[in-house]
């Protein structure tokens, strides 16, 4: 039996808000040892993506502990890969009311992981656009060692 050509997307089973692929087939597995949310079948030591709504991402940065805490474990975890990227539900220009954080020290902290752990940051606009570049992300990468 020939294999499929659309792409099996991997979403780790502790996602609480899946992003949806209308063009590829999906499975739900763990990937914490991993340390991101998503990734494509046969990619799991290349690639991953890790998934953010704005006010995740915010709320990590925050503080010093909770940003140690993130540095600590999954931004390590995601800096082993080749291509990795956290991607964001939201723009960096947008103020949650109830997280007392500049837009400046949240840019100051995406360029922080870019920095240092060479780890891409987007701050896709909205969940539709971060989903649609999670893929192009994904199959971009399997194309290439495809």
């Amino acid at each position: 039996m020939p294999k499929s050509r659309t792409p099996l997307v991997i979403i780790d089973s502790r996602e609480k808000a899946p992003w949806k692929f209308p063009l590829a087939r999906t499975t739900v597995k763990c990937l914490q040892s991993y340390g991101y949310d998503y990734t494509l079948a046969g990619m799991q030591n290349i690639m991953g993506v890790e998934r953010k709504s704005l006010q995740d991402f915010w709320h990590r940065v925050s503080t010093m502990r909770r940003w140690d805490k993130f540095c600590s474990g999954q931004l390590r975890k995601l800096a082993k890969l080749k291509h990795p990227i956290i991607i964001i539900e939201g723009n960096i220009t947008t103020k949650l009311p109830y997280l007392d954080i500049s837009q400046e020290a949240c840019a100051e902290r995406a360029c922080e992981i870019i920095a240092s752990f060479n780890i891409p940051v987007l701050f896709a606009g909205s969940r539709k656009a971060a989903q649609y570049a999670a893929f192009q992300f994904m199959t971009k990468c399997k194309n290439r060692y495809s």
